[in-house]
């Protein structure tokens, strides 16, 4: 895991002007962030398997084949299930990636906080992927804040506006922002 960025780094200029008491939202990447996703994923292709009523065969060769597509997480899961719809069609397309896009297209991140009736600079997003969570979320206007896990920093992205090691971090940078009176961004 990449230590070498600093708990809180100095604000860019975008950020400077931020008015931290207008968040309105904190939006999670759910994979590696909230949830296990190797663990989730098991119990879900299990319980698909289970549904679909497959051989054993069949649900190993599937669960052997998602895993192979997936590449751990960093392929398009609507393209994982759309090839194993094909090359499984008796077993048929477990779920198709609802929004029909992923992160990091800045699209999903305006479609989340338009859902939730706020504006992107109004959310914070907290990933553990500094390329799809941290630097989509950023570049949608959102402030973002990475939590770091096992994706390592690349050297060519700019930093985190913010880096924590625990989800337990998120309350306290809240509430320093609010201390703040709102006119800064969190530090």
């Amino acid at each position: 895991m990449y230590r070498g960025i600093p708990k809180f780094l100095p604000i860019d200029a975008r950020d400077r002007t931020r008015d931290v008491s207008a968040i309105a939202a904190v939006l999670f990447d759910l994979d590696d962030t909230l949830l296990d996703r190797h663990r989730t994923v098991e119990e879900y292709l299990t319980r698909h398997a289970a549904r679909a009523k497959l051989r054993p065969d069949v649900a190993a060769a599937y669960r052997s084949r998602f895993h192979e597509l997936d590449e751990h997480g960093h392929a398009p899961r609507a393209a994982v299930f759309a090839r194993l719809g094909a090359e499984f069609p008796a077993v048929g397309s477990a779920e198709a990636l609802e929004e029909g896009i992923a992160k990091p297209a800045i699209e999903i991140f305006h479609r989340a906080a338009d859902r939730l009736g706020v504006r992107p600079e109004q959310c914070v997003f907290v990933g553990d992927n500094p390329v799809a969570d941290v630097d989509g979320s950023r570049r949608a206007g959102m402030l973002d804040v990475w939590i770091e896990r096992e994706f390592p920093w690349p050297g060519e992205l700019t930093p985190a506006s913010h880096s924590i090691t625990s989800l337990a971090e998120i309350p306290g940078l809240l509430e320093l922002a609010a201390n703040r009176g709102g006119h800064s961004a969190i530090p």
